[in-house]
C-alpha cells in the first residue's frame, strides 16, 4: 500500500557515507536497489523516535529525510536529466523479510523506496538528487 505523498521518512546514512564537507549524505547513501526507510510519524505514535532505531549496525548513524512525494518528485526529475525511464514506488513493507530483529518492534513504521521502472538499481541522478535535496539532514556521532 503506497504511503501518503507528505510523509516525513527517515533514511539513516552510515558515518562512511555522509560528506562531512558539504554537511549531508553522500549520493552511495542511496545505492541500493531498494531503500530501507522508516515512517517518522507512525515511530512517534507508537512512542519512539528514529534515534531509537540506531542500535546494532544502525549504531551511530546519521539521518536524511524525505517526504514520500520527494522520492516520487525526484525519480522523475532524475529521469529528465539522464533520458532514461526511471519510476518507483514507496509503499509499507513491514514483513521480516525486511525488518529484521531487533527493529520488530517498529515494523509498522518500516517502507522500502523500490524501482518499478527503468533499471534495477537507482539512476545515479536520483541518487545525488536524494544527497542534495534532503528536507533534513542530521550527522553521524
Amino acid at each position: 500500500m503506497p504511503l501518503p505523498l507528505d510523509d516525513i521518512l527517515c533514511r539513516f546514512i552510515r558515518p562512511g557515507d555522509w560528506s562531512r564537507r558539504d554537511n549531508r549524505p553522500r549520493p552511495g547513501a542511496f545505492k541500493q536497489a531498494s531503500l530501507s526507510v522508516w515512517h517518522t510519524g507512525q515511530l512517534w505514535r507508537q512512542g519512539a523516535a528514529p534515534e531509537d532505531l540506531r542500535i546494532e549496525h544502525l549504531r551511530g548513524c546519521g539521518q536524511a529525510h524525505h517526504t514520500a512525494g520527494d522520492y516520487l518528485i525526484l525519480a522523475g526529475e532524475a529521469s529528465q536529466i539522464e533520458l532514461t525511464p526511471f519510476q518507483v514506488r514507496v509503499e509499507w513493507r513491514p514483513e521480516d523479510q525486511y525488518v529484521s530483529e531487533p527493529w520488530r518492534p517498529w515494523a509498522d513504521a518500516h517502507a522500502q523506496v523500490e524501482a518499478t521502472e527503468g533499471p534495477p538499481n537507482f539512476l545515479a541522478e536520483f541518487r545525488r538528487l536524494l544527497a542534495l535535496k534532503a528536507r533534513r539532514a542530521i550527522p553521524p556521532d
